[in-house]
């Protein structure tokens, strides 16, 4: 146990302050230490660490570029002194480099973690990470919509709207997740409330299907949410007409 207590302090203090924030929210464990400390301490050591590596890499970059700059002149029997002048070709065009441009940009994203930690004292979250991250976030809400959609279909169909009696059914392809008993709907020149949802086979796929019941006349109206429909004559006793309330004009998918 307390093996496992300290391999997952030790991969917080390395993972958690180089996640994405939503990533950091998600995180199992408890932290070893306080989220500002982690965010000085993986910054601070990340800025150091970038600055080595950039350091040792264009020093052997430089080294590679100037024998070839020198077996060049040999071959050409230039004047030794003609090597004064790479110098400033071999800083540039190291960043044209795969290893230059990765360990520029791991030097720069360190910079940025660290002003960020000493100036709100909360972990920025490295672009290393959150690079693959998102991609992977992206691949698996496709995989997800695309069984959603093998499941249900998709989600730019219709409802489907049927009235029997007085009870009034929607069927959709998603649910709802704004759509509460608080609501007033509005279908055909009447209003309902909404009873309960539920989830239902529909030929060979599934799907959402509500329940509305007719709004009752001394129940007070906030918002009205149109579903469209034909206009009819109301029934005896219906409610048509919402006093002192907002109308949402959005309407089915």
């Amino acid at each position: 146990m307390r093996a496992a207590e300290t391999v997952g302090g030790l991969l917080a203090f390395l993972l958690w302050p180089l996640l994405p924030e939503g990533w950091r929210r998600r995180w199992p464990g408890p932290l070893p230490a306080s989220p500002s400390v982690l965010a000085h301490l993986s910054s601070y050591l990340s800025v150091v660490a970038s600055v080595v590596a950039w350091y040792a890499l264009f020093v052997l970059y430089a080294e590679g570029y100037g024998e070839k700059i020198s077996a060049l002149l040999v071959e050409r029997d230039a004047a030794p002194g003609a090597l004064t002048w790479y110098g400033l070709p071999v800083f540039f065009s190291f960043f044209f480099t795969v290893k230059g441009f990765l360990v520029t940009l791991w030097l720069g994203d360190s910079l940025a973690r660290a002003v960020c930690a000493a100036a709100s004292g909360e972990p920025l979250g490295s672009l290393f990470l959150w690079a693959p991250l998102c991609l992977v976030e992206r691949g698996v809400g496709a995989l997800k919509e695309a069984e959603r959609a093998r499941r249900y279909g998709s989600p730019a169909e219709p409802d489907r709207l049927r009235l029997e009696g007085e009870i009034l059914f929607v069927s959709a392809n998603r649910p709802h997740a704004d759509w509460n008993p608080l609501l007033t709907f509005r279908y055909g020149g009447r209003f309902y409330r909404l009873r309960g949802f539920t989830e239902v086979p529909e030929g060979r796929r599934r799907a959402f299907l509500y329940r509305l019941t007719p709004w009752r006349e001394n129940d007070p109206i906030r918002r009205v949410v149109d579903l469209g429909g034909p206009e009819q004559e109301p029934g005896p006793g219906a409610l048509t007409e919402p006093p002192n309330s907002a109308v949402d004009g959005s309407r089915l998918r």
